[in-house]
């Protein structure tokens, strides 16, 4: 598993017909019509530039936003669903890019955890009824429960299926 010690939250964007999805990371964006709320679906007119010569470590295109064409909720409804769950060995530092209210505590510790169906990767603050040890992983069965409105995600243990020592 690959581990930075820095990690935040991506936002997943498409800019073609094919509705090819990729993480907004690395990409210059410009305008000012950008807010981003968490549980919205938004469509924004923009002008795509290939720049020449891109500053170091970042994409070679950059996206200047020009007008917001619509902005609709998408979860809209309380959901729970059963996850499997790898918990590396270690602590990661967290970056909540989306908090307006803890600005001067944004950076967390937090769980560096893959979810075995999807292979997504995510960092966690928290896993209700989970302590975790350093210097073990684990495979841990959990709900991930979705509540619509305010938005928010939380992981709750209910079996720890694995628990193994790591150099």
């Amino acid at each position: 598993m690959p581990l930075s010690s820095f990690w935040t939250d991506a936002i997943v964007f498409s800019d073609n017909d094919e509705n090819t999805k990729q993480k907004l990371m690395g990409i210059l964006i410009e305008g000012d019509c950008f807010e981003y709320y968490q549980s919205y679906k938004y469509k924004y007119k923009a002008k795509k530039v290939w720049m020449k010569d891109p500053p170091q470590d970042v994409s070679s295109v950059k996206y200047v936003f020009l007008e917001l064409l619509s902005k609709n909720k998408v979860i809209i409804e309380d959901n729970e669903t059963n996850v499997k769950l790898f918990v590396s060995g270690e602590i990661v530092h967290y970056v909540d890019a989306f908090s307006l209210i803890n600005i001067q505590n944004a950076i967390s510790e937090a769980l560096l955890v893959k979810n075995t169906a999807t292979n997504e990767l995510l960092a966690l603050t928290s896993i209700e009824g989970f302590e975790f040890e350093k210097g073990y992983q684990y495979t841990i069965s959990a709900k991930k429960v979705t509540t619509a409105e305010p938005y928010s995600v939380r992981y709750i243990l209910t079996e720890i299926l694995s628990k193994e020592k790591v150099d």
